[in-house]
């Protein structure tokens, strides 16, 4: 089965961190768009999602992280290479 597509935010370091800025961020939108963002903070849930997109022929995903914390971009590289 195809995954949904839906924004997803990364926090491979602090999933409390993320949850909040996620739910800051969402505040004023209609609730069913805020309930459909997802936070991806484990190396596992990060590869499906990769291996899902690119299963549909996805060549390029952007990632948006969900904090501020720089080294959540070297935690991505880590994963992704």
């Amino acid at each position: 089965m195809a995954p949904t597509p839906r924004p997803f935010r990364i926090a491979p370091g602090d999933t409390a961190a993320g949850q909040a800025n996620i739910q800051d961020f969402y505040r004023l939108a209609p609730k069913d768009i805020a309930r459909n963002a997802v936070l991806h903070t484990a190396r596992s849930t990060i590869e499906q999602s990769i291996v899902e997109y690119t299963d549909l022929g996805v060549d390029e995903i952007i990632f948006a992280p969900a904090t501020d914390d720089l080294d959540e971009v070297t935690r991505l590289a880590d994963i992704t290479n």
